[in-house]
């Protein structure tokens, strides 16, 4: 299997995200914020999680944050509306180190800001989660609507 994502995903990309890219386009992750391996299971607790998401400072209209416990592999993805992500509650990240990755869009139906999430691993504690993620411009790459092929 680690052949099979070394080969679908850029040497660049770290094993836990490749993980999660393969997961994301198998249609494993569901939309909205939980959606994960395990939904607030005893020994995996869930807490709530919020924040504003931005690129340079400008609210990111569309997108996702998702949380990735490092240790476990669970899941998390939470919707941007409007600058926004905020779990459902009980369907957040799981406490410990996360590997968070915010991918914006255009719009709600719109093409992806960039070619790859932007990431950062953050720790997670017991209570409710809140912390604002600050994408700067310079940290990620244009999408490409050229660079994805096309069947025809």
């Amino acid at each position: 299997m680690n052949r099979l994502i070394c080969a679908a995903v850029p040497c660049d990309v770290s094993r836990v995200a490749a993980k999660l890219f393969v997961l994301s386009l198998s249609g494993v992750l569901l939309p909205g914020c939980g959606g994960g391996t395990d939904l607030s299971t005893p020994g995996n607790p869930r807490v709530n999680a919020t924040g504003k998401v931005d690129i340079d400072g400008t609210p990111i209209v569309a997108g996702t944050v998702s949380f990735m416990q490092t240790t476990t592999g669970n899941v998390a993805i939470c919707d941007i509306t409007n600058g926004v992500y905020k779990s459902k509650s009980g369907e957040g990240p799981n406490p410990g180190q996360n590997l968070v990755m915010v991918q914006g869009k255009e719009s709600a139906d719109g093409n992806p800001m960039w070619s790859k999430p932007w990431s950062k691993t953050i720790a997670v504690g017991e209570g409710d989660f809140t912390e604002d993620f600050s994408v700067k411009s310079t940290e990620v790459k244009p999408f490409d609507p050229k660079s994805v092929p096309i069947d025809d």
